[in-house]
């Protein structure tokens, strides 16, 4: 399964799943005060939310979890990883593949039309 470590013993195996299982319920969590915000007094299962605004609060929580994240990083830079510059936001991730598509035929010289 895609990114589950091949686990060495059940201790492993267990820690994982708890970090998974407390992972979740933060995640929920942070969902709910996002649909709550835009929703206020829609006090309901988040199954009744129909797919397209389930994909738009999830969009926007991600969004706001990543932002938040980052600002608590930048205040407390010893939270910092090597990992911290490579994430894009999706809304930006359209801009960045066109950017990166067109210096590739910059490079490349594989445009087409010349």
């Amino acid at each position: 399964m895609a990114n589950i470590p091949a686990f060495k013993n059940q201790d492993d195996a267990k820690q994982f799943r708890s970090i998974f299982e407390d992972t979740t319920k933060a995640y929920a969590y942070y969902f709910d005060v996002v649909r709550d915000a835009f929703f206020p007094g829609f006090k309901t299962d988040n199954y009744q939310l129909d797919g397209r605004t389930f994909n738009v609060l999830n969009e926007i929580t991600s969004t706001l979890l990543y932002e938040a994240s980052s600002t608590f990083k930048d205040q407390r830079p010893e939270y910092k990883d090597e990992y911290d510059s490579v994430f894009i936001p999706s809304r930006d991730l359209k801009t960045k593949v066109k950017e990166a598509l067109d210096e590739f035929h910059k490079e490349f010289n594989t445009d087409e039309s010349n």
